[in-house]
């Protein structure tokens, strides 16, 4: 019996700790129609990492986006202990666009820090169905409480 406990319980707190680090299970998928785009303006705080895969072209050209909505924490001494009420699935983290021209502007909507809970979108694909090769510009975006989307011209 004791034989079996030394072996449990360090497995069990490995397999703890690797859950405790991943992102949340279910992905955030977006389509956007882009006929006529030739620029996609990427705004989030992962955009750097952000993957893009061509496609051969749809009817209509479209861009998707992928997402893993990730949750993390940062100083627990916050005077606040009303953020753990905040559940991932409530936080509303979403992908939004906006059209300039032959321009798509994509931004993160929700990403926040806020109370040292951080809700992000990580592991973020584009996947391009579009009749042409376009020129894809990443904009690291700043975490806030609020979240507001940054929709701006470019």
């Amino acid at each position: 019996m004791n034989r079996r406990f030394l072996v449990a319980a360090p497995l069990t707190l490995l397999l703890g700790a690797c859950a405790a680090k991943q992102p949340h299970s279910k992905q955030i998928i977006r389509n956007f129609d882009a006929p006529g785009i030739s620029r996609v303006i990427l705004r989030a705080s992962d955009a750097d990492n952000a993957t893009e895969i061509n496609l051969p072209a749809s009817v209509p050209p479209s861009v998707s986006i992928i997402g893993a909505p990730y949750v993390g924490t940062k100083d627990y001494s916050q005077p606040d202990l009303n953020w753990r009420k905040i559940p991932f699935s409530r936080s509303g983290v979403d992908f939004v666009s906006r059209r300039f021209g032959s321009t798509l502007v994509i931004s993160t909507r929700n990403e926040i820090s806020n109370h040292g809970r951080e809700y992000t979108l990580q592991a973020i694909d584009l996947w391009l169905a579009l009749p042409k090769s376009i020129h894809i510009v990443r904009e690291l975006r700043r975490l806030t409480p609020d979240g507001t989307p940054d929709l701006s011209s470019p």
